[in-house]
């Protein structure tokens, strides 16, 4: 999830010494919710993921890792929804002039 907001903060960065105005010219959306992004500009759109949720399903792999025989691998899915937090960094699209 690092990685993820270090990119969001570098497109970010890369938008404004570029002169892109968020949303009137693109419309942003993070993917993990850092705390600044809530102060950034318009606020950042973004993907809040459930953490605690995450942290307890690998840790309930990693038990029943632990207490499986040799060659059981069986696969193990966990699904933890992320939440859209909208903010200010996205808008409707502008109209397209018609011909």
């Amino acid at each position: 999830m690092i990685g993820s907001i270090q990119h969001t903060v570098g497109a970010v960065d890369e938008l404004f010494r570029s002169g892109v105005k968020v949303p009137k010219d693109l419309s942003i959306i993070g993917f993990g919710d850092e705390t600044g992004f809530s102060w950034w500009g318009p606020g950042l759109t973004t993907i809040h993921l459930p953490i605690k949720e995450i942290a307890a399903s690998c840790g309930l792999w990693f038990v029943r890792r632990l207490s499986s025989q040799p060659g059981d691998d069986g696969a193990y899915a966990s699904v933890s929804p992320g939440t859209l937090i909208v903010r200010g960094s996205t808008a409707p699209p502008a109209r397209v002039r018609q011909r």
